[in-house]
């Protein structure tokens, strides 16, 4: 009887107070942190590692046509990852057991690195035993929450769909490069070097003039910002960062 109890937790559908505060999600805008988010972050927290029962493929064009008619729907994202996944440090507008494993994925769904899916995670892997870098191959039950709109270095927007879950299935992820046996210390001196090295660069860059470092883009209130990664899920990491440091 518990473990149905579980699972009908699992599987249940948005309470209508959540699909009410789900529809006030705001498409289109740099902001992901918003009431909207909230009723999702709840209704994945019970949900079951491995359990992907009515979960279906996205239609991503008719996400992208139409969020609201699919806001809060259950869908399978499956895809390859393309990058290192994102710990979520800012400080949360609304605070919740989320907080300290939300994690944030950026799954490519095609070939194009423009067709990304960004996910939020409110329970997934330590982010230590999450994949170091791209490639992966992800699969993961979400439901869809908003479109997202991102601007390049070049001013250029583009829109992503971002969906919340609470865990995801890795496979092909590669292992970290460790020491060579036997050869400890130097490959110890050589890290050192390159570390150096790196630092040296970036003394270099930071001592450039402001201007060049620096490509205002439009934000939502038209003031400008500073430029982003081209990457949409370590453009969201950033924005992220910016946030946090706003609010502390």
């Amino acid at each position: 009887m518990f473990v149905l109890v579980i699972l009908i937790l699992a599987a249940g559908p948005l309470t209508e107070p959540q699909q009410q505060q789900l529809a006030t999600a705001r498409d289109g805008g740099v902001e992901w942190d918003e009431a909207a988010l909230y009723p999702l972050l709840e209704n994945v927290l019970p949900w079951v590692r491995g359990d992907e029962s009515g979960a279906k493929v996205p239609d991503y064009e008719a996400l992208h046509l139409a969020p609201a008619d699919h806001r809060g729907e259950l869908f399978l994202v499956e895809g390859v990852l393309g990058g290192p996944p994102q710990q979520v440090r800012r400080r949360l507008a609304r605070p919740g057991p989320w907080e300290t494993n939300l994690q944030q994925w950026g799954v490519l769904f095609k070939r194009d690195p423009d067709e990304v899916a960004v996910v939020l995670l409110a329970d997934p892997m330590p982010i230590d035993e999450a994949p170091r870098r791209g490639g992966a191959a992800v699969r993961l039950p979400a439901r869809f929450y908003k479109i997202w709109r991102f601007v390049d270095r070049q001013g250029q927007p583009t829109d992503y769909p971002v969906f919340v879950g609470k865990w995801v299935n890795v496979s092909g992820a590669k292992a970290a490069p460790s020491a060579p046996p036997g050869g400890g210390l130097t490959y110890w001196l050589v890290s050192a070097m390159l570390i150096a090295f790196a630092g040296w660069v970036a003394l270099r860059w930071l001592a450039r003039p402001s201007t060049s470092r620096r490509s205002p883009v439009p934000r939502e209130d038209g003031a400008a910002e500073d430029s982003l990664p081209d990457n949409p899920a370590d453009a969201l990491a950033a924005l992220d960062q910016d946030r946090h440091g706003d609010r502390s």
